[in-house]
């Protein structure tokens, strides 16, 4: 197989997976792209409508059995809530006015809504919501219950949660989370952090996660995990659960509330009480007991 063969491959995976109507109306709206000039009065570039179908794609992929007509327009909002640049929150909302405008005036499609109503969620940057800009909001205990349930059936994402949640990774370090990098019988990572390699043990949860969907482990680039972030809230919002979305500051917001620093070897860990234990020292007099982290500094437990 080619290597252009495999680098279309995740994409026409997800095109499999679109509904009859939806696959052939996406197949159609790339190439009325090609017959078709931008604002500026020039015929879009390949890389342009390159952009245009990945965010269609998004979209309808999200939807699963819905056809592209039955969208109910209030659904945008969360779609369009992703992004956090002006800019490229604006292009999206034109790549889909574009394929709603390609439904409407080129297929004849009835739509619940019309296409001119899309405009309204264009930005300007004085309007962009306190959602997108404003000041990090921890996770309540109750999100992320939510969170671990509803993505029990996609492994990629909640993956991708738990390692930011439990060990703040940034993107880089994210996509260092391979199969190479991972020792399966010790659950042990060695990734480049702060430019020095460094090792770090993942707990049960995501052990028995791995272990159990290897699959997670292959190579991904950084706007994949990216992407896989970004969705974690706008799932549960569609699905009525959740009214916000899920940013980076928001987890690490979260980390800074919900970990503590062990005493003994100054390692993060979660509040809960399996990562924690009591000892006592031979030495004290007076048998006071100290709450230090079960996995290191717990050579007596009490």
């Amino acid at each position: 197989m080619s290597e252009a063969i495999k680098a279309k491959l995740p994409e026409q995976k997800r095109i499999e997976k679109l509904t009859t109507i939806n696959r052939n109306w996406f197949l159609e709206f790339g190439e009325w792209l090609k017959t078709r000039t931008s604002r500026r009065g020039k015929p879009y570039s390949p890389e342009t409508i390159s952009q245009m179908r990945n965010v269609v794609l998004n979209r309808l992929s999200n939807f699963g059995k819905t056809n592209a007509n039955e969208i109910p327009i209030e659904s945008f909002e969360s779609f369009f809530n992703q992004e956090r640049r002006l800019t490229t929150r604006n292009n999206k909302v034109n790549h889909i006015i574009a394929f709603y405008t390609f439904l409407s005036e080129e297929k004849k499609v009835d739509l619940p809504f019309e296409v001119t109503e899309l405009n309204r969620h264009i930005r300007k940057k004085e309007e962009l919501t306190n959602d997108l800009e404003g000041a990090a909001k921890a996770l309540t205990i109750e999100e992320i219950i939510l969170i671990r349930n509803h993505l029990i059936n996609d492994p990629r994402r909640l993956f991708v949660f738990e390692m930011v949640y439990q060990y703040g990774l940034n993107l880089g370090e994210l996509s260092q989370c391979v199969e190479q990098n991972y020792d399966f019988n010790t659950g042990i990572f060695k990734i480049k952090r702060n430019r020095k390699l460094e090792e770090f043990h993942v707990n049960a949860r995501i052990s028995n996660l791995i272990n159990e969907n290897r699959f997670i482990l292959k190579p991904i680039a950084k706007t994949g995990s990216q992407d896989r972030f970004k969705t974690l809230g706008v799932i549960l919002q569609e699905k009525g659960l959740m009214n916000k979305t899920v940013r980076w500051k928001d987890i690490e917001k979260t980390r800074e509330r919900n970990f503590f620093r062990c005493p003994g070897c100054e390692k993060l860990y979660e509040n809960t009480p399996d990562n924690w234990a009591l000892i006592q020292h031979e030495i004290d007099e007076h048998k006071t007991k100290w709450i230090v982290c079960r996995s290191t500094c717990a050579v007596t437990g009490v």
